[in-house]
């Protein structure tokens, strides 16, 4: 089975040329990679009157979706969003504790998004890293955790907010193979990191990725194409 995989930090779906507000931008870049399954992270709820991003989203897809909430900001609802052409399986939240001293507002609550299918084997994650080295480890423990947990068909994505020579990056590496070495994601002009990752277990087969070089949010779209082996 062939699957296509994007992961996508829409900036809650704010344009990053005209700074506004651009649900439909999003939904046509989905459209044109072709993705089945999608990872957003910075993802709004409902807001202003409007549908949540993540329903508008799969809605005009025509997919299911579910959405992990991290926090409230504003009085919206905030998190990541799994978007998917396949019916989803159980799908949850797994909180990561916050780093016991937040001495900076940059802080936030962060989770997981851990999900199966209905019709196939596939364990999914999608989340998204704090920027602080204390918020990155308690997120690379509960996720190496919950990789630990399931298998054999794995897959692991989202904004990290580290570059690929981090040591946090590396235990990934151990356990799950890094679709994209190269590639910057970080920000969409004049890019200088690659911080967006999709990794997959070892057993699954990488077809293609590559970087969708389209400015929509800060961040541009992180592709892979993968095969489930029978």
């Amino acid at each position: 089975m062939k699957i296509k995989l994007l992961t996508f930090n829409i900036q809650h779906c704010r344009n990053f040329i005209t700074r506004e507000i651009d649900v439909d931008g999003v939904v046509q870049t989905i459209k044109e990679t072709g993705a089945d399954i999608i990872g957003l992270n910075e993802v709004y709820g409902e807001y202003n009157y409007n549908l949540p991003q993540y329903q508008e989203i799969a809605q005009k897809l025509g997919f299911y979706y579910y959405f992990g909430q991290t926090f409230v900001y504003n009085n919206i609802p905030f998190g990541n969003a799994l978007i998917s052409r396949f019916k989803l399986k159980n799908p949850r939240t797994i909180m990561i504790q916050d780093p016991p001293i937040r001495d900076s507002h940059w802080y936030e609550t962060r989770c997981i998004i851990h999900s199966n299918f209905v019709d196939f084997d596939l364990d999914i994650f999608v989340t998204h890293f704090g920027l602080f080295e204390s918020e990155q480890e308690n997120a690379l423990e509960v996720s190496l955790e919950g990789i630990n947990k399931v298998g054999p068909n794995i897959v692991f994505m989202g904004d990290l907010n580290m570059e690929a020579d981090n040591e946090k990056i590396k235990a990934l590496n151990n356990l799950l193979f890094n679709t994209l070495q190269h590639g910057l994601t970080y920000p969409s002009v004049n890019p200088t990191k690659k911080i967006d990752y999709i990794f997959i277990s070892k057993n699954i087969n990488l077809i293609s990725a590559k970087i969708i070089k389209k400015v929509v949010s800060d961040h541009f779209p992180h592709y892979a194409y993968i095969e489930l082996k029978k």
